[in-house]
């Protein structure tokens, strides 16, 4: 099926910019491309659903995927032509953190390599500060183009609030803890097969029905 180019007044792109969006997720140059694989490419870049500038893009394409039909061009260009500058960057590239999946992974090597430091104490000269649990500990990123990605605490607080809005807080177990410390070089090791502090002091917090609450239980955690 041939491809019908965009309006000669097309706001965003210059004739044929479509056409080449289209074609470098047309690999197969089967004259259609999956819907699945533009949520994929969005996603690995850091466009998360919830921005509001690509949520309804995402919605239709999941639409889209969900029919199991291929699109075809005048189909891509239906759905992306509203947001296709945002589509373009991303698919080449041409954003602040082009290899955001590298970028993930430095912040995810970060966050295991310090979770387990409690020195420190919260600001508490601010006073929106000092009532922050000193143990929650996340970090969140967000670029100037709206990349974005969360690791550790940065979603406790909402999971928290859904579950009280929907009646399910007190009928639910919740568990918190992390990773059971690799040595990374401490005492010499790198696995955590012992018993020193940094392998077996991991947080671990249960509440839910039939947990006492405030009751506290030494032992080590493996």
């Amino acid at each position: 099926m041939g491809k019908s180019k965009p309006a000669a007044n097309n706001s965003v792109f210059l004739q044929g910019e479509l056409d080449l969006l289209f074609d470098s997720l047309d690999q197969q140059k089967a004259g259609r491309v999956d819907g699945r694989e533009v949520i994929h490419r969005l996603e690995k870049v850091g466009f998360v659903r919830t921005d509001p500038r690509v949520a309804p893009l995402y919605q239709k394409l999941e639409a889209e995927a969900t029919s199991g039909r291929p699109m075809d061009y005048d189909r891509f260009r239906d759905l992306v032509s509203d947001h296709a500058g945002l589509v373009k960057r991303a698919l080449q590239g041409d954003l602040a953190v082009p290899d955001f999946e590298g970028f993930c992974a430095d912040i995810m090597s970060m966050y295991a390599k310090t979770v387990s430091n409690k020195l420190g104490k919260v600001a508490d000269y601010i006073p929106q500060l000092a009532s922050v649990d000193p143990n929650k500990y996340g970090i969140s990123v967000c670029t100037v183009d709206g990349q974005q990605m969360e690791v550790g605490d940065a979603q406790i607080g909402r999971i928290l609030d859904e579950l009280e809005k929907s009646g399910q807080d007190e009928n639910t177990y919740i568990f918190f803890t992390a990773d059971h410390g690799l040595g990374v070089g401490h005492h010499g090791l790198f696995g955590k097969q012992n018993l020193y502090e940094h392998s077996t002091r991991v947080p671990f917090i249960a509440t839910g029905p039939g947990i006492p609450k405030g009751k506290k239980k030494d032992g080590a955690i493996y």
